[in-house]
């Protein structure tokens, strides 16, 4: 006699693609659909997330894709999941785009989104790129955290930039980071 609700079936599916029953969850997500569920961005984030988790990348932007058609926007988390697998599979150009289609739709990118591309950078010595990611975080109003100054200035003194590492040093403070 229990009335089940689309957030209901969001737990269940959450469940189901956790526990690796991904089919089952598919057939779940079929079956809400033609019951005249109105499926929401969490719905649609719940399949985002395992997309994340077994690496498909094609899965996920199509059902961003999808979202989009739906007037659907993903929530932070999702984002992040999906810019780190971006930057994990060498697609930053991607996850670039994705930061930009994020803050176009309201969705405002925490230290953790930032310090996700930031580690791509510091790993691959893109000093330009790491230093202007630093720039934009201000420009956002997202403070970088300890973890940020922590790969920038470990990426600069590895290469011997440190007249850049005297700069990033210097300008902590100004960003509200005190060491």
């Amino acid at each position: 006699g229990c009335v089940v609700d689309v957030p209901a079936y969001n737990s269940l599916l959450e469940a189901l693609c956790n526990g690796g029953d991904f089919d089952e969850a598919y057939a779940m997500f079929r079956d809400m659909a033609s019951k005249g569920f109105t499926l929401d961005a969490n719905t649609y984030s719940i399949f985002i997330r395992s997309y994340c988790k077994r690496d498909n990348i094609h899965s996920i932007f199509r059902v961003l894709d999808r979202m989009k058609r739906y007037n659907l926007v993903p929530n932070l988390y999702t984002y992040n999941c999906i810019i780190k697998r971006l930057c994990a599979n060498q697609k930053v150009e991607e996850a670039y785009q994705l930061l930009d289609e994020m803050i176009k739709a309201g969705v405002n990118p925490d230290t953790w989104t930032y310090n996700t591309i930031q580690a791509f950078h510091c790993d691959h010595c893109e000093v330009n790129r790491a230093l202007r990611l630093l720039s934009q975080m201000e420009k956002e109003n997202c403070k970088p955290d300890r973890h940020t100054y922590n790969m920038l200035l470990k990426m600069l003194i590895k290469i011997g930039r440190f007249d850049k590492v005297e700069e990033v040093w210097d300008s902590m403070p100004r960003r509200g980071f005190y060491p």
